[in-house]
């Protein structure tokens, strides 16, 4: 379902955009829309891949080897 906006833009901004628009073939609208989609669809992505990774971090990682003392015997005076 598609609803109309009503946006508050600069004259100058508006007539470049309708120039660019003409060029590649398509409408302001198109462009304004398409824009705000990739905006929201990169800030999905983001928020997703920050959930994983902060996972991984809470999950920790195991790199192998040995702790061969505990933290007091190696701070023993």
């Amino acid at each position: 379902m598609k609803r109309n906006v009503t946006l508050s833009l600069e004259e100058k901004l508006i007539s470049q955009g309708k120039k660019i628009a003409s060029r590649k073939e398509t409408t302001l609208s198109r462009i304004v829309g398409d824009y705000l989609k990739q905006i929201v669809e990169d800030e999905k992505a983001y928020e997703t891949s920050k959930k994983k990774a902060l996972g991984f971090l809470n999950k920790g990682y195991h790199w192998g080897g040995k702790i061969p003392c505990t933290r007091d015997e190696l701070h023993a005076r």
